[in-house]
């Protein structure tokens, strides 16, 4: 049985006044532990990730709108000496940026 099986039944049988489903119970001991420490790290993995991401957020997308601008010049700059691979270049990195 996959780790991600019995994970969710695993979760449930710590709450107090619920009996733990028959696939936790055929669990040998050193498997619970194991699932429940894969569990744990994957819950604190992805809390940390989340804080991160709503943390550095407005750094990010400033950073994305300078990159932006910076494109639609080199795009600009590239129009304006007639240079058409430079021009070409810019244009596909300007729309490849949100990527």
């Amino acid at each position: 049985m996959p780790p991600w099986g019995a994970s969710g039944t695993h979760r449930h049988r710590k709450l107090p006044g619920r009996t733990p489903d028959r696939r936790v119970t055929e669990l040998k001991p050193w498997a619970r532990a194991a699932v429940s420490a894969w569990v744990l790290t994957a819950l604190t993995a992805l809390g940390a990730m989340v804080t991160l991401i709503v943390t550095n957020a407005s750094a990010v997308v400033a950073q994305d709108w300078r990159s932006l601008v910076l494109q639609i010049r080199a795009v600009s700059a590239g129009l304006r000496v007639g240079n058409a691979v430079y021009t070409i270049n810019a244009a596909v990195d300007t729309f490849m940026l949100p990527l």
